[in-house]
């Protein structure tokens, strides 16, 4: 009892033959190439801040000349005003550096103005004392 399927009706023309070409499975494009094998591009710079370079450098100069008093005091609060702008700026922009010459620029900036006002303190106490120490002939 061998059961077979039934034969599909014969329509008498052949079946069709195989395509001469099989489809071709999709192809996968590489993407161009964005930088070359082996090279980092560097990283991008921060930009300068103009206040806190000058902070730096006039609180130098503030106490380097704290000792002619009146320009030490002067330097120091162009550096005092530069330095708290420029971190400031450093604060508000995160593109901007330059938090750590404006902090400098601030410290040598106190320390000029604060040898100024020794230096003034000293006069006038060495003044004072020379002058109560004169003896007055009448």
């Amino acid at each position: 009892m061998d059961q077979n399927p039934p034969a599909p009706p014969s329509t008498g023309t052949p079946p069709p033959p195989p395509p001469v070409n099989p489809p071709t499975p999709p192809t996968y494009q590489t993407p161009p190439p964005s930088t070359p094998t082996g090279y980092i591009p560097p990283a991008p710079q921060p930009h300068s801040n103009g206040m806190a370079i000058a902070s730096l450098i006039i609180g130098i100069f503030a106490l380097i000349l704290s000792w002619t008093v009146v320009l030490g005091i002067i330097l120091g609060a162009l550096a005092l005003i530069f330095g708290f702008l420029g971190k400031k700026k450093a604060h508000t922009d995160p593109s901007v550096g330059g938090r750590g010459m404006a902090i400098a620029g601030i410290v040598l900036a106190f320390i000029g103005i604060a040898i100024a006002a020794l230096i003034i303190i000293l006069v006038v106490v060495l003044a004072t004392a020379a002058v109560t120490t004169v003896p007055y002939y009448y």
